[in-house]
């Protein structure tokens, strides 16, 4: 069956020749010609290499076709600096049953828009943890209660997110 992306099957990009099926024996399948071992692989190693040629373009061009339906479909939630979010991570660490494994980590306090899909975060709890890069889709607004942790590292955060204190 070919592949939509490539236009071709994968037993054809790996080895540059169709299958012959079972089916194929009720129809007469043209006899190949002889040649000999260094024609052959000079022959193959063409066909072979015009058809990953010829897939790359395709697959280009596929890639290019399907962006956009892929973010048409997602939607980004307008996080700003300062704002706490869960990080979604799906590997279990080292050791540990992959079936208790929560993927959801954090909060997470927002230091920066490297891009409009891309976002440096920092543990809002451990000060000392190196900041990563988030894709948008891997995020959700922290719900939960504010992080306990010392004066000297709390989470920037927004005014509508502070309690209002009573006088």
């Amino acid at each position: 069956m070919t592949h939509t992306s490539t236009g071709f099957t994968p037993h054809y990009l790996w080895t540059g020749r169709e299958l012959h099926l079972p089916v194929d024996l009720s129809y007469s399948i043209p006899s190949p010609d002889q040649t000999t071992p260094q024609t052959f692989a000079t022959k193959l190693r063409k066909v072979v290499r015009s058809t990953h040629n010829a897939a790359g373009v395709t697959l280009g061009n596929a890639s290019r076709h399907q962006k956009p339906h892929f973010d048409r479909h997602t939607t980004s939630t307008a996080f700003r600096i300062g704002d706490l979010v869960m990080h979604y991570y799906l590997i279990p660490i080292l050791g540990t049953s992959a079936k208790l494994h929560h993927p959801w980590r954090g909060p997470f306090a927002m230091l920066d828009v490297l891009a409009p899909t891309s976002f440096l975060l920092r543990n809002a709890i451990c000060v000392e943890s190196p900041p990563i890069t988030a894709f948008f889709s891997k995020l959700k607004p922290y719900g939960g209660r504010l992080p306990v942790c010392p004066a000297d590292s709390l989470p920037v955060l927004h005014t509508d997110q502070i309690p209002p204190v009573a006088i």
